[in-house]
C-alpha cells in the first residue's frame, strides 16, 4: 500500500492526522446519565475521570448543559465565591489556583 491508498483499519498510511474519536453508544449512556443525576441534585461541580473517555464525557456534558469546564484538576475546594480547583505546576513543584 502506498501513502495515499486508504488504510483499510479507517486511516491513512504514511503518517497523516489522527482520526477523531467517535461518538459511541458507551459515551451517549455516560453523558445522558450524568444529566439526568444532575438533574436530580443540582450539583455545584462534577468530577469525571481524566480520561480519553472522561474528556470526551466532559466536554459533551459541559456542551449539552451550558457550564463551565475545569480540566486538570488536582483537588477542589469551596470558598466565598463558590467551587475552586487547585491544579499542579511546574512538574508537581507548585500547586495553583486560578480565578
Amino acid at each position: 500500500m502506498s501513502a495515499q491508498q486508504p488504510d483499510p483499519r479507517g486511516g491513512r498510511r504514511g503518517g497523516g492526522a489522527p482520526r477523531p474519536l467517535r461518538w459511541g453508544i458507551l459515551t451517549k449512556s455516560e453523558v445522558d446519565a450524568l444529566l439526568t443525576a444532575a438533574d436530580a441534585v443540582h450539583p455545584d461541580a462534577v468530577p469525571i475521570s481524566n480520561s480519553i473517555a472522561g474528556r470526551g464525557v466532559a466536554g459533551v456534558f459541559a456542551a449539552r448543559t451550558r457550564s463551565g469546564l475545569e480540566v486538570d484538576a488536582m483537588g477542589v475546594c469551596r470558598d466565598a465565591e463558590g467551587i475552586v480547583a487547585h491544579q499542579s505546576v511546574y512538574g508537581g513543584a507548585y500547586t495553583s489556583t486560578p480565578r
